[in-house]
């Protein structure tokens, strides 16, 4: 599948208990959805919901991933809100039933995997690689 251009991901507060990661601090500093197809990166995508228990667990598990990610690997990591009614046509398209959800995409767009529910970060890091090893092939 091909990554398609998408409508702007709504962001949300900053907020952090302690300097914790939290589910609103990773939204906070994700890309944009138009600005990450744009980029020419690879991106990850995580769906996710306000209420989601496993998605406020993930943020915490993932946080350093994602930061190392986007700031050593310079990849785009888009947060997509699955309570958004803007969002219903990304998260359709690539069937989102459970979440976490996570789609993986290399930085000529094709999508290179997925993951689903709790996931280890070994995981994350594994299908990043994966998005940046087959760009390059």
């Amino acid at each position: 599948a091909m990554l398609v251009g998408g409508a702007l991901v709504a962001g949300g507060a900053f907020s952090t208990a302690m300097g914790a990661p939290t589910l609103e601090s990773m939204v906070a500093v994700s890309t944009p959805l138009n600005v990450a197809v744009a980029s020419g990166r690879p991106i990850v995508m995580e769906f996710y919901g306000n209420a989601c228990p496993h998605c406020r667990k993930a943020a915490k598990s993932l946080r350093a991933v994602e930061e190392s990610a986007i700031h050593d690997k310079g990849v785009s990591w888009v947060m997509v809100n699955i309570d958004d009614p803007r969002m219903a046509p990304v998260w359709q398209m690539y069937r989102v039933d459970e979440i976490p959800h996570f789609e993986f995409f290399n930085a000529k767009g094709d999508e290179v995997g997925f993951e689903v529910g709790d996931v280890e970060s070994s995981r994350v890091e594994a299908r990043i690689a994966e998005a940046m090893a087959s760009a390059i092939l």
